[in-house]
């Protein structure tokens, strides 16, 4: 719709679309694109109401590559999220709507992930739902990227980074537990 794929370009359509103090809108096609793109975002790092494949694909995937799902996939999708709300979507215009989302998003991802996992048998789903809820945690940081200000532009953005490097480490070790574990019970019940 911006006639573009630079993120820069995105950036000043939008903003060219973007009329007056009302708050007003010239594109609604604008606004779908950017609820796909929420959603295609959303499906990538399997967040509430978008996390329905995580807890099948983990059970029945190899351990090592539920690993790599786990860790690299939702890595590099909060990477691309991060580069493209940061740089495409202006601050002034649209970071509260966005922002909005991912708290919803993010609020529902720990609560439904946290409480979905209570009742897992299987360790590598009781991990796919803890990998949702910890979505959640982590989009609580998108929704700050929206506060940025002044000389502190970076401040949300380098929680997330700093939240995804604890949480890929700290989940290798897990996923390297569970295949210790399964390798000597043969199963992968908890």
């Amino acid at each position: 719709f911006t006639g573009s794929t630079m993120l820069q370009d995105v950036a000043s359509q939008i903003d060219s679309y973007y009329i007056g103090l009302d708050g007003s809108w010239n594109a609604h096609a604008l606004l779908f694109g950017i609820a796909l793109i929420i959603a295609g975002f959303g499906f990538k790092i399997a967040s509430v109401p978008f996390h329905m494949w995580a807890p099948d694909v983990y059970e029945g995937s190899p351990t090592p590559v539920t690993a790599f799902l786990s860790v690299a996939s939702k890595a590099a999708g909060f990477a691309v999220i991060l580069r493209v709300f940061h740089v495409a979507f202006p601050q002034d215009v649209l970071s509260l709507d966005w922002s909005m989302i991912f708290a919803v998003m993010s609020v529902l991802s720990m609560t439904i992930g946290n409480l979905i996992a209570i009742r897992q048998n299987n360790i590598k789903r009781l991990l796919a739902y803890s990998t949702v809820a910890h979505a959640g945690y982590i989009l609580l940081g998108m929704a700050a990227v929206s506060a940025r200000s002044g000389s502190d532009s970076y401040g949300g953005a380098s929680g997330v980074l700093f939240y995804l490097f604890g949480y890929g480490l700290s989940n290798l070790a897990a996923f390297s537990a569970v295949i210790a574990v399964s390798n000597n019970t043969h199963s992968d019940d908890i």
